[in-house]
C-alpha cells in the first residue's frame, strides 16, 4: 500500500501541474536539466535507474537510500562555448538506510558586452542561473527506495538587477529493484508547476514539470548483483522522458558503461539522437570523469566535461586473513 500511495501521489501531482499548462506559456531554462555529471552525460543522460555510481544524487532523489558513506561529486564545463557550467553535490548517510544530500548547479555567461543606440561599447555585464537544492532518500525495503528535493532556483544579472528573481520548486522520486541486476526508477522533477520564479519586475517564469522513468541493467560483473558472472562489468540503461508542455515532446535516451578492469570505465550513450561519449579513471575512491556530450539543438557546437567524484566505498575491502599467530602466557 505505501508503494501505491506514493505512485499515485507522483501521478496526482504532475496531472495537477499539467491541468495548469497555459501559464507554461514564458518557461524557465533549467540548469540542472542540461546534465548532472559527467558520468550521467557519457551514458546519453539515461541515469534514472542508477543508485551506485556519484551522479545519481543529482539524476533521483531516491538513491541516496544506496548511500553508506561519504560521496562527493563535482563537474565543470563550458556549453556552446560561452556559457560556463558548475556542478558540485556530496551526500552522507544520517541513519539506517537513509542519507542527506545537497548540491549547486550554475550556468553563467560572463563579458556580456553593453553597447548603447549608437553601438558603442561601455560597460561589460554578466548573467547567471542557478539552483540549490537539499534532498532526502529512504529505504522502505530491500527492493523499494523512495526521495525528494527541494530546490531554490536564482537569477542574477549584474546591470540589470530587475531582472534578477529566484523561486522554488520541488521533485520525487522511487526506485525499485526487481531483481539485484535489474532496476528501476521514476522521477517527477519540478511538480510544483505553480511556483513560479519571480522576478523584481513583476515578470514570471515557469519550470516545465517532466516526469522521467528508466530502466538499469547489470549484465556483467564480478558480484552477485550481476546477471552473469564475468570479471568485465557491463551496465546498460534506458530512461524515457516526458515533458508537460506541447512544445517539448517525449524523448528517449540509452546509455552503457563497460568496465574491463576497477581502474578504467569506458561509456557512450545516445541523447535523444545526438552521440555521447566518456571515460573514467577509478583510484583508491577518487573518480576522474569525461564526457563528451554536444548540444542536442546544436551538435556542431562540442562540449566537453570534466568531474572530480569521491567514495568513501573505494578502497578495496579489507579481508582477514585465514591464519594468524596469537601468543599466550
Amino acid at each position: 500500500m505505501k508503494r501505491l500511495f506514493i505512485y499515485c501521489l507522483i501521478a496526482y501531482s504532475l496531472k495537477l501541474t499539467a491541468s495548469f499548462s497555459p501559464v507554461f506559456a514564458l518557461s524557465s531554462f533549467d540548469p540542472l536539466a542540461v546534465g548532472t555529471g559527467a558520468q550521467a552525460l557519457g551514458m546519453g543522460n539515461a541515469f534514472v535507474a542508477r543508485s551506485d555510481a556519484g551522479d545519481a544524487l543529482f539524476n533521483n532523489p531516491a538513491s541516496l537510500s544506496e548511500v553508506s558513506g561519504f560521496r562527493f561529486s563535482s563537474m565543470s564545463g563550458s556549453l556552446m562555448e560561452d556559457v560556463n557550467f558548475l556542478l558540485i553535490g556530496g551526500a552522507l548517510p544520517v541513519g539506517s538506510q537513509t542519507a542527506l544530500g545537497a548540491g549547486y548547479c550554475g550556468a553563467f555567461v560572463s563579458d556580456i558586452v553593453l553597447r548603447d543606440l549608437r553601438g558603442v561599447a561601455g560597460k561589460s555585464a554578466q548573467y547567471g542561473k542557478s539552483a540549490a537544492f537539499v534532498s532526502l532518500g529512504r529505504k522502505i525495503d530491500e527492493t523499494f527506495s523512495v526521495g525528494g528535493a527541494l530546490k531554490y532556483y536564482r537569477i542574477e544579472a549584474t546591470e540589470n538587477r530587475d531582472s534578477n528573481g529566484s523561486g522554488l520548486n520541488l521533485d520525487l522520486g522511487v526506485t525499485q529493484k526487481s531483481l539485484e541486476w535489474l532496476s528501476f526508477g521514476i522521477v517527477a522533477q519540478n511538480i510544483l508547476g505553480l511556483s513560479p520564479i519571480n522576478h523584481q519586475n513583476g515578470e514570471k517564469e515557469y519550470l516545465t514539470p517532466t516526469i522521467k522513468g528508466g530502466a538499469r541493467i547489470h549484465l556483467l560483473g564480478s558480484s552477485y548483483s550481476a546477471a552473469f558472472v564475468s570479471n568485465l562489468d557491463l551496465i546498460m540503461t534506458i530512461d524515457t522522458n516526458i515533458n508537460f508542455q506541447p512544445s517539448m515532446p517525449q524523448t528517449t535516451n540509452l546509455g552503457i558503461e563497460f568496465s574491463p578492469t576497477r581502474v578504467i570505465s569506458l561509456r557512450a550513450g545516445l541523447d535523444r539522437s545526438t552521440l555521447t561519449s566518456g571515460l573514467s579513471f577509478n583510484w583508491a575512491g577518487l573518480n576522474f570523469n569525461y564526457a563528451y556530450h554536444p548540444n542536442v539543438n546544436n551538435t556542431s557546437t562540442q562540449a566537453h566535461y570534466f568531474s572530480i567524484a569521491y567514495n568513501e566505498l573505494g578502497w578495496p575491502r579489507r579481508i582477514a586473513p585465514e591464519t594468524f599467530i596469537a601468543l599466550a602466557n
